[in-house]
């Protein structure tokens, strides 16, 4: 007969815990690289305790809870993280093999309306797909947006598929343009992991590791004097609507590997986490409030805490908005330089412009457990031979055992 055990998550494994001392961090990361070692950035803070270090006792812990947390939402939907894509294309005299590619971008921008991404993306591929048109001996003079679907009368909530189809048709150099043939056979588009996200916004299939040229995210037809790009899968506005506010101290938290790990698996399913917590993305505002004081918080283990980082991240461990091989590495949204390559006119949004946070962290020290320690007296050392009082006898009757 076998008895089986339930233990809720929500007991502890300890009969008691009891909070012994309780205070409130307050954090403003608005000039945080004016202060401390000027290190900090508004997204990713430093603090140096110095003589207010926390510590615990023995049979205490440090626990650290998200009270609250507020920040202006002030990172575009289409972002670093998810406006990138690859395309290649081959046709009557250039195979699609021999094509080195062009980087294409959706711009960086807030989103109401699905139809200003499919329009979007679809006016970002027209002088890319006239380069390859030309090269391979069309007379074309430029392509034109046909049609971009979900179409600009849609809304979130309209009955419809959300599903990307964009129309692009080669026009030839005549007074009165028409269409012409492209030459074009084969277009591969494609969504590369290491590009970021933009398989979410536009419904296509995610491309992991090195590809063939001919690997293709979307469904594409190119004959004649068009190419159609049909999304697999419904499209969507953002691609992570949290923001995950962690720290570098270890606790006892646990996450999914994904959630660290932008691009590439891993051998585990779960690893030790950083994550603090995690707030939703509003319209304006980044916005989260505790109603138990209980939802978010990490058990430390360490019984000092002398620093403290707290950084924003996106859901798998970058920078808001952009990427660290981006040139843009302080700036998640702002006014572009230029569409072509994704930068921005200025990089210090998170130093000297709005990406920064407030909140509070309320800091526990808990007693979790009874310190037994040993009260058997200390064993009192032998005497110094030469301290000692008395006569000394030698062993054999007197007779020294170095004597002949």
């Amino acid at each position: 007969m076998y008895i089986y055990y339930k233990m809720s998550l929500h007991n502890s494994r300890f009969q008691t815990q009891d909070i012994v001392n309780s205070f409130n961090l307050f954090l403003d990361s608005e000039k945080a690289s004016l202060v401390g070692d000027q290190q900090s950035e508004g997204d990713k803070v430093r603090l140096h305790f110095e003589g207010n270090s926390i510590e615990a006792n023995d049979g205490e812990i440090i626990r650290l809870s998200l009270v609250n947390f507020t920040m202006y939402n002030n990172i575009y939907h289409i972002n670093g993280n998810n406006n990138t894509l690859k395309l290649f294309a081959g046709g009557t005299t250039s195979a699609i093999t021999a094509d080195t590619g062009d980087t294409v971008y959706l711009t960086p921008q807030y989103i109401e309306r699905l139809h200003a991404i499919s329009n979007n993306l679809a006016s970002s591929l027209l002088s890319h797909l006239k380069t390859r048109a030309v090269a391979n001996g069309a007379s074309v003079h430029s392509f034109v947006v046909t049609s971009a679907a979900p179409l600009a009368s849609n809304q979130m909530q309209s009955t419809g598929n959300r599903l990307l189809d964009i129309t692009l048709t080669s026009m030839d150099n005549q007074s009165t343009p028409a269409p012409t043939d492209h030459n074009l056979t084969s277009v591969t588009l494609q969504c590369l992991e290491a590009d970021g996200d933009s398989y979410a916004i536009l419904g296509g299939n995610r491309l992991d590791g090195t590809q063939a040229n001919t690997a293709t995210s979307f469904k594409i037809t190119a004959s004649g004097s068009t190419v159609r790009i049909q999304g697999f899968y419904p499209m969507q506005r953002t691609s992570d609507p949290y923001i995950y506010v962690r720290c570098n101290q270890a606790q006892t938290g646990l996450e999914m590997s994904i959630l660290s790990k932008a691009v590439g698996g891993s051998n585990v399913d779960v690893i030790n986490s950083n994550i603090l917590a995690k707030a939703f993305r509003q319209v304006e505002f980044i916005h989260y409030d505790s109603s138990t004081g209980e939802e978010y918080f990490m058990n430390l283990q360490t019984k000092k805490l002398s620093n403290l980082d707290i950084f924003i991240t996106d859901s798998k461990g970058r920078s808001l908005g952009r990427r660290s091989n981006q040139l843009h590495k302080k700036t998640a949204s702002g006014l572009l330089t230029s569409t072509d390559n994704n930068t921005f006119e200025s990089d210090s949004q998170s130093t000297d412009g709005n990406l920064f946070f407030t909140g509070v962290v309320r800091v526990d020290i808990i007693k979790v457990r009874d310190v037994r320690k040993l009260e058997t007296p200390m064993l009192e050392r032998n005497s110094i031979p030469s301290k000692s009082t008395g006569v000394v006898v030698w062993q054999d009757h007197g007779k020294s055992r170095y004597e002949n």
